[in-house]
C-alpha cells in the first residue's frame, strides 16, 4: 500500500503496488508526495509504468535463460529456436536488460545484415526477442514492448524482406537421373542416396524426416509408416502422423537393410552436405533437397490426380494456403483428370442452355 508519512519537517512518499518495484521519494509537502504517487499510480493503471532501476542488475542473457528455463517445463523447445536464441545470447546476452531499446535492437539488425543474414532471419530473431522480453514482463513491469513497433518500422522504411519467397524450382528427369548416377559411382558412398532420392519425391518427406522413420513405425498391412514430432508450424512435439507409403516408395523402404532402428540411419547433416556439392560437381543450379518435396507434390497432383485433402495427408499440411507453396503444376498436365481420361465439358441439355438465355 502506497503512503505518505512525516518525516522530520518533510513527508517520505512510499510507492508500493504488488508485482512492481517499490520506490519511495522525499518532498517538502505531503501534497507533493501525494501528486508523486498518484502519477506512478496512474501509470500502473495504464500499465504504462516505467522503472528503469528494477532491470540494471539484470543481463539480458539472464532473461534469456529464464525464459527457456520456464519455457521447457513442458516440453524442449525446437531445434531452430534453441539454435536462434544461443546466437542472440551470444549477440546481446551481456547487455543489461535495460539497454535493450529500440535503437539497440536497430542496431542488431543492421549488424546481422552485414553478417549476411537475410530479411526473413533477422526477422525470426526478432520475434524471439519479443518472445523473451513479454514473458520477462511478467516478472518486470517496466519492459517497454512497444520498442517492437518502431523496429519493426525500421525494417520495412529499408524494405527488408521478411517473408519468404516461394520456390517453384523442380527438378528434371535428366538432373534427377545424373544425381542418383552420380552418388552410384562414388567409391567411397556409403549413404544410397540414390533411393533417398527417390524415396525422398515418392512421400514427399523432408530430409529430416527420412532420417528418422523408424522400423517400429511400419504398419507392413497398411504400407504406412508414423512421422513422429513432424513439423508444425504451432506444436511439433508430439505431432506423430501416419503417411502412407506408396508402392514406389514401398519397394525402396523394403529393400533397406535393418542394421539399426532407423530405416534411414544417416545423419541430416551429412546428407545436407554431400548433395550441393553433388550439384556444384555436376553443373546443377539452384536445386536444393526440400525441392523434391515440391516435385513430389506436384506429381500426386499431376500424374497421381490425388485431391488436395489426399495430398495433405502426404505432407502433412493442414490447410490449402499452406499446401499451395508446394504445387507448380504443369499447364499441360491439366487436360487430364485423375483417372487419365481427357477432361471435356459436360453435356448440356439444349432446353437448359435456352433457358439459361
Amino acid at each position: 500500500m502506497s503512503t505518505v508519512i512525516p518525516r522530520g519537517n518533510k513527508f517520505l512518499a512510499r510507492f508500493r503496488v504488488t508485482g512492481y518495484p517499490s520506490k519511495s521519494k522525499t518532498f517538502a509537502t505531503e501534497k507533493a508526495g501525494h501528486d508523486w504517487l498518484k502519477e506512478h499510480e496512474e501509470k500502473v493503471t495504464k500499465d504504462t509504468y516505467v522503472d528503469a532501476g528494477a532491470l540494471a542488475k539484470k543481463t539480458f542473457g539472464e532473461l534469456i535463460d529464464k525464459y527457456i528455463e520456464d519455457a521447457t517445463l513442458l516440453r524442449p523447445l525446437g531445434e531452430s529456436k534453441r539454435f536462434a536464441l544461443a546466437a542472440i545470447r551470444k549477440a546481446l546476452g551481456s547487455e543489461r536488460a535495460t539497454n535493450i531499446t529500440s535503437l539497440r535492437l536497430i542496431g542488431y539488425v543492421k549488424s546481422r545484415m552485414q553478417q549476411g543474414a537475410g530479411g526473413v532471419t533477422i526477422n525470426m530473431d526478432i520475434g524471439f526477442i519479443k518472445d523473451v522480453l513479454t514473458h520477462a514482463r511478467l516478472m518486470y513491469k517496466s519492459i517497454d514492448l512497444d520498442i517492437f513497433l518502431d523496429v519493426r518500422q525500421f525494417m520495412k522504411q529499408i524494405k527488408l524482406k521478411t517473408k519468404s519467397t516461394g520456390r517453384d524450382r523442380r527438378p528434371i528427369e535428366a538432373e534427377i537421373a545424373a544425381l542418383k548416377d552420380y552418388f552410384r559411382n562414388k567409391k567411397r558412398q556409403k549413404i544410397p542416396m540414390w533411393d533417398i532420392i527417390d524415396f525422398a519425391i515418392f512421400t514427399t518427406m523432408r530430409v529430416a524426416e527420412i532420417c528418422r522413420i523408424r522400423w517400429d513405425d511400419v504398419n507392413y498391412k497398411d504400407q504406412t509408416v508414423i512421422i513422429r514430432d513432424r513439423k508444425d508450424p504451432q506444436e511439433k512435439i508430439g505431432n506423430d502422423q501416419v503417411v502412407p507409403v506408396l508402392d514406389d516408395a514401398w519397394k525402396i523402404l523394403t529393400s533397406q537393410p535393418k542394421s539399426d532402428d532407423r530405416i534411414f540411419p544417416y545423419k541430416e547433416a551429412t546428407i545436407s552436405t554431400i548433395f550441393p556439392r553433388a550439384c556444384k560437381e555436376l553443373g546443377i543450379v539452384d536445386l536444393h533437397f526440400h525441392d523434391f518435396r515440391h516435385e513430389g507434390t506436384s506429381q500426386l497432383f499431376e500424374i497421381l490426380r490425388y485431391e488436395i485433402q489426399e495430398v495433405a495427408v502426404f505432407t502433412g499440411h493442414k490447410d490449402w494456403a499452406m499446401l499451395k507453396r508446394y504445387v507448380h503444376l504443369r499447364a499441360k498436365d491439366l487436360h487430364f483428370d485423375r483417372h487419365g481420361n481427357r477432361r471435356k465439358r459436360r453435356d448440356i441439355a439444349p432446353e437448359l442452355l435456352l433457358a439459361a438465355a
